[in-house]
């Protein structure tokens, strides 16, 4: 039980930091073009669509972040 509660918490931390840590980078490589905007700006729907398409880069972070979190959680079993 010692070993699955270091695993998730490990997981969830690490998964919510690399999420943080790309919405940054993401975030700060960023650059608006006015232009295209104002040109697609006629052919924008008027709907929203809730919940988007599938994404590889989630998936990438989802694995890194479990395989990083079973090198920890093999860390704490060898420590303590």
């Amino acid at each position: 039980m010692k070993k699955v509660l270091i695993f998730l918490i490990s997981f969830l931390v690490l998964y919510t930091v690399l999420q943080i840590g790309s919405g940054l980078i993401l975030t700060a490589l960023y650059t608006p073009d006015i232009e295209e905007a104002w040109e697609t700006s006629t052919v924008l729907s008027s709907e929203v669509s809730f919940g988007g398409g599938f994404s590889y880069f989630s998936l990438i972070f989802l694995l890194t972040a479990a395989l990083l979190a079973a090198f920890v959680s093999k860390f704490f079993q060898k420590k303590y």
